[in-house]
């Protein structure tokens, strides 16, 4: 079963997205459900955070919504075991961590005490990939409305509440942002590609450009909102199994286990990536190949420009350390990168085999 969050700004397409989506899967064999927006039908059912009248505050409010969507998700799971079918996906109308974008950074930690939660619990183990559809109002403002009753942003309005949103899911391992750089029915087809390529149709590419960064970066002096993630990671037998373990501070850890076999462009592979358990983690770990290291770096994401970059910082093996390698996935593998000026000069290293991630882990020298 995979599960995929549907999200964005006021006015994205969303509602458009998931009957698109839903005839699409549907016609490719796929058995789908759909969970809609929690706010939207609490707000509709009555509960209304503009009520004048209301005796909850908005800590309250989102505590109540953050817990109602996490009990709908289980119940939507189950759901879907019922409806049955070979090849399963739920899509989630938002996700737990939009509801980062509509609290204060004390509230939502607050929210995670009360409840025991963790971001990265909230972020990664629950999902497989985010698609976030951008508003309207940011890049097609002449098609910006106000189609839904919830929603009452102006364009200004709606474009802070859309960078919010993306903001909140930065750090997940498969986030992708569906812009307004083109036609609505293309946006729609951009979207479904993505989500094609996290189902395997026809097969799970990972398309990827990767850049040597000259300078030096540290993490705090990244001028624009990230996240840092620290990774370890490690291969077993051969160059295909790579097992990496994501933690963020005290919020959490997830492990992956990720094969990779090449295609006949250095861009793209065939990425086949399942979570696992800790246990199977350090099981895997007795096994690691005994020609590579393990690998550690800490992992800056960011967005630019609408395109959601990855920034390694290597740390062990000491041979490595401080080597700084950008990367970023793409729907096509002629689609237009716009780095950001304070990362240049950078060359770019997707072809280069000594940057490949497994001749990064030899321990033998790099030719």
């Amino acid at each position: 079963m995979k599960t995929i969050v549907l999200t964005g700004g006021p006015c994205a397409g969303k509602t458009t997205a998931r009957n698109y989506l839903y005839e699409k899967l549907s016609d490719m064999g796929f058995s789908v459900i759909f969970m809609p927006e929690i706010p939207t039908l609490v707000i509709n059912a009555g509960l209304d955070p503009r009520d004048p009248n209301k005796r909850f505050s908005r800590l309250e409010f989102q505590n109540f919504l953050l817990q109602l969507q996490i009990q709908s998700e289980e119940a939507f799971k189950k759901a879907l075991k019922i409806k049955g079918g070979e090849k399963r996906i739920i899509i989630f109308d938002r996700g737990a961590m939009d509801f980062r974008a509509y609290t204060e950074p004390d509230e939502f930690k607050e929210i995670l005490r009360r409840n025991n939660w963790n971001i990265v619990q909230l972020r990664d183990e629950r999902y497989d990939a985010v698609f976030h559809l951008v508003t309207a109002a940011e890049g097609a403002p002449e098609f910006y409305n106000l189609n839904n009753p919830a929603r009452l942003e102006n364009p200004d309005q709606a474009k802070e509440t859309d960078c919010k949103t993306k903001q909140a899911w930065l750090g997940h391992p498969h986030l992708r942002v569906i812009d307004n750089s083109t036609g609505f029915d293309d946006k729609m087809k951009r979207l479904l590609n993505e989500v094609r390529r996290t189902l395997g149709v026809p097969a799970a590419i990972e398309t990827e450009r990767k850049f040597l960064v000259t300078n030096a970066v540290t993490p705090d002096a990244i001028p624009v909102p990230m996240q840092i993630i620290e990774i370890e990671q490690f291969y077993i037998a051969g160059a295909s199994v790579r097992f990496r373990r994501r933690s963020q501070g005290c919020h959490g850890t997830v492990y992956y286990r990720t094969e990779k076999l090449d295609t006949d462009s250095p861009l793209s592979r065939i990425e086949t990536e399942t979570q696992v358990t800790a246990r199977e983690y350090y099981q895997a770990l007795a096994q690691k190949n005994p020609e590579t290291d393990i690998i550690q770096k800490l992992r800056a994401c960011f967005l630019h420009q609408n395109q959601y970059f990855e920034l390694d910082i290597f740390i062990n093996p000491a041979r490595l350390r401080w080597l700084t390698l950008l990367e970023i996935e793409l729907t096509e593998e002629n689609d237009k990168i716009e780095i950001p000026d304070w990362l240049l000069p950078v060359t770019e290293v997707t072809a280069d085999p000594r940057y490949k991630n497994f001749e990064l882990a030899r321990a033998l020298p790099r030719r």
